[in-house]
């Protein structure tokens, strides 16, 4: 279901004041034990990477076999200027841009 603009602004509002800027690093604030972005939409975990993605770049109704990861090679980071659309190949292989 799409969500309506209303709904977007406030989730970017939400997520702009949760980040720490390191460099050209966004940070979330509170990552999870693992050190990853995550946070709870309509009571659904989610990976903030793919939340800013979403809010930021361009809607995904369906990754499939597609991943988001980040150019700077960070996993914490969720900068969108840093993420990008990616096909993974095999558990082995390294991801390839789309």
């Amino acid at each position: 279901m799409p969500m309506s603009n209303k709904t977007k602004q406030r989730l970017k509002d939400r997520i702009l004041t949760r980040i720490i800027h390191e460099g050209t690093c966004w940070y979330w604030a509170s990552p999870n034990n693992y050190g990853y972005p995550v946070t709870k939409v309509n009571g659904k975990r989610i990976v903030v990477r793919r939340l800013v993605y979403l809010l930021f770049k361009e809607p995904l109704l369906n990754l499939g076999s597609k991943v988001i990861r980040n150019t700077c090679k960070n996993p914490q980071c969720i900068n969108p200027d840093h993420l990008v659309l990616s096909i993974k190949c095999n558990p082995h292989a390294k991801t390839v841009l789309v």
